[in-house]
């Protein structure tokens, strides 16, 4: 719920948005300079209304972070799982499409790059890298080698 100061609500979207506290308590058009400015700012971060609002506005962001993330991998499954001949124009899967006297031409994203890209978006690679073992070189010297 927006706090009922304007001041004390830029505050806290500043905040959210992860602006430091004394810039967001200046950008919020309060007058004080300094030590002062980040005294006040330590102040009305220990306001529990403002805290809250502070936390409210940074899950609203995540919740929308959330959404934009399932929107992307739902498009990525997409390119995926359409065949090349379900793609039209104006599509959200067709890049580029022309007609001429030869038919159809028609281009979608890379299936194997949407792949790849699911795959790292939904933590499927390992986080580290397998350490390389040691490497074994095999030399056969013939009769004639000297």
């Amino acid at each position: 719920m927006e706090l009922k100061n304007p001041r004390r609500e830029k505050f806290a979207q500043a905040v959210a948005r992860g602006r430091q506290q004394t810039s967001a308590y200046e950008e919020a058009g309060f007058v004080s300079r300094g030590k002062l400015a980040c005294n006040s700012s330590m102040r009305l971060l220990k306001d529990p209304t403002v805290t809250a609002r502070i936390e409210e506005l940074r899950a609203e962001a995540l919740t929308e972070y959330r959404l934009n993330r399932r929107k992307v991998l739902d498009y990525l499954v997409d390119v995926i799982l359409t065949p090349a001949g379900h793609v039209v124009d104006g599509d959200p899967l067709c890049q580029s499409f022309r007609t001429s006297d030869k038919g159809r031409t028609m281009r979608m994203p890379d299936k194997i790059r949407a792949a790849e890209m699911l795959a790292k978006l939904c933590g499927w690679f390992p986080t580290e890298k397998p350490e390389a073992g040691p490497v074994e070189v095999i030399v056969t010297i013939g009769p004639d080698a000297k």
